[in-house]
């Protein structure tokens, strides 16, 4: 089938068995739905109803045809498109709270990105980069020539679309080049006043109550490590590609239950942020 060629057959009737389960869900359990507007998770609703045992598949299985009650079908796979139980609008903020909800509880149970300090936190940042550094992956896997190249293709992207610093006028430049740097920022630093002010501690702990009111869940480290290690994986490319939306389905089901945290453009984000960060300790 054109564009599935990079999965397995093992993949393909996988997400087939899902698709289809989710079609069947429909009729047969129409208070999925409801379940999932009341705040029951993926994992939850497929606990509850015992879908697993009742259809004879896996709990993964289960979990994504749950999904596909709930979202739909845009078509694909040798299967017809079907509408969603739930409009994609409304589906959407449901997941926010969802997503809030899932990180107050991680919160006040001291799981995941909770359950480490910021100095554990840092020391598994630099045992992963030394990892990847020592095992030539990645962009450690480049010469000096390729990453100075690659560097370069940025830059110029970047000053050609006009964006960031390269959007202002001269005149602007020189107005923010005089103000930046000399007064407030100093003055706070030495002070210690503001964000100057707190621990590494402190910060590590407003970040993750700022990540929460936005109704994000942070990423741990051992997450980061798991996207950087697939996307290294020949079956997470298409072409030159990364297929970031095939590693957020991944991290889902290893690190959420399920549950439509990471999504495609999130998980290149923080490959990108990642990688960027592996780059700059190398040079270092």
């Amino acid at each position: 089938m054109e564009g599935y060629n990079d999965l397995t057959p093992q993949q393909m009737a996988a997400i087939r068995r899902g698709i289809i389960l989710g079609r069947t869900l429909q009729d047969d359990h129409p208070e999925i739905p409801q379940l999932y507007r009341e705040g029951h998770s993926l994992k939850r609703i497929e606990r509850d109803i015992g879908i697993s045992s009742e259809y004879k598949v896996t709990e993964l299985i289960a979990i994504a045809g749950i999904q596909k009650t709930i979202a739909g079908h845009n078509g694909g796979f040798g299967i017809e498109s079907y509408e969603g139980s739930i409009p994609d609008d409304e589906r959407q903020e449901i997941g926010k709270e969802h997503c809030v909800e899932a990180s107050r509880r991680m919160y006040k149970e001291g799981k995941g990105a909770f359950s480490r300090t910021a100095e554990q936190m840092i020391e598994d940042g630099r045992k992963g980069g030394k990892k990847a550094y020592e095992g030539g992956m990645g962009i450690h896997a480049l010469t000096l020539e390729e990453k100075s190249e690659l560097g370069c293709k940025g830059g110029k992207k970047v000053y050609e679309e006009r964006k960031g610093i390269h959007a202002l006028t001269s005149e602007e430049h020189g107005s923010h080049g005089r103000k930046g740097g000399k007064v407030s920022g100093r003055r706070t630093y030495e002070e210690r006043k503001g964000i100057h002010a707190q621990t590494l501690e402190e910060k590590s702990e407003l970040g993750r109550k700022s990540a929460i009111a936005r109704g994000e869940i942070p990423w741990t480290d051992e997450e980061i490590e798991f996207a950087y290690q697939l996307s290294l994986q020949p079956d997470y490319h298409r072409g030159k590609l990364i297929r970031n939306g095939l590693i957020a389905i991944e991290l889902n089901k290893k690190f959420h239950n399920g549950e439509e945290i990471r999504n495609m453009d999130t998980t290149y984000g923080r490959l990108y942020k990642h990688k960027k960060s592996l780059f700059k300790r190398e040079v270092e």
